[in-house]
C-alpha cells in the first residue's frame, strides 16, 4: 500500500530517495502514482512519457513449470494493443508510463486471483522524446558489431 506521505504535489519528494519508490505502488497504480513518477523524470503530468517496462510475474508454489500463468499475462499484454516482445525471461513493453504500468498491474491481478503468492520484477527504461526503441536499440547495437545477431525476431 502506498505510505500515506508521499504526494506527488511535493516538489522532487522522490529524486534521489529510493525508499520513496515504494510509495509508488507499481502493483496498483493510481493517477497519483503515475503523476509522481511524472515529477520524478520532470515530465509534466497528462504529457505523454513513452518508455520501455521489462517485468516478469511469476507464481510462487506452483511447481516448476508456470507457462500457463506466463500465457494468461501474455493475453493481457496482447490484448492491451500496446508494442511487446516476449522472451525467455519476461516480457518488454514499450508505451505511455500510465499504460504498461497498468498492464503489469493486471497481469499481477490475474495471477493472483488463483496464486496466494506472486513475485514480479521489473526494470523501466524512459528516455524523453523516443518511441519504436523495441527495435531501434537493437538495430543501434546490430549497426556497432556490424553483422545481425540473434534475437526473438531472428
Amino acid at each position: 500500500m502506498a505510505n500515506q506521505h508521499c504526494a506527488a504535489s511535493e516538489p522532487g519528494i522522490l529524486r534521489g530517495d529510493l525508499k520513496r519508490l515504494e510509495c509508488l505502488g507499481a502493483i496498483q497504480p493510481s493517477r497519483r502514482h503515475v503523476e509522481a513518477w511524472a515529477v520524478w523524470f520532470g515530465t509534466s503530468p497528462g504529457s505523454p512519457t513513452m518508455v520501455l517496462l521489462e517485468f516478469s510475474v511469476s507464481p510462487l508454489g506452483k511447481g516448476e513449470s508456470v507457462s500457463q500463468y506466463v500465457a494468461r499475462s501474455l493475453e493481457i499484454i496482447d490484448a492491451s494493443g500496446l508494442d511487446y516482445r516476449l522472451h525467455a525471461m519476461g516480457t518488454i513493453v514499450e508505451g505511455e508510463l500510465d499504460q504498461v504500468l497498468d498492464v503489469m498491474r493486471r497481469c499481477v491481478e490475474a495471477m493472483a486471483a488463483d496464486c496466494d503468492r506472486v513475485s514480479c520484477s521489473a526494470k523501466l527504461d524512459f528516455r524523453r522524446g523516443h518511441s519504436g526503441r523495441l527495435e531501434s536499440k537493437v538495430a543501434s547495437v546490430q549497426r556497432k558489431v556490424g553483422r545481425s545477431l540473434k534475437t526473438n525476431e531472428g
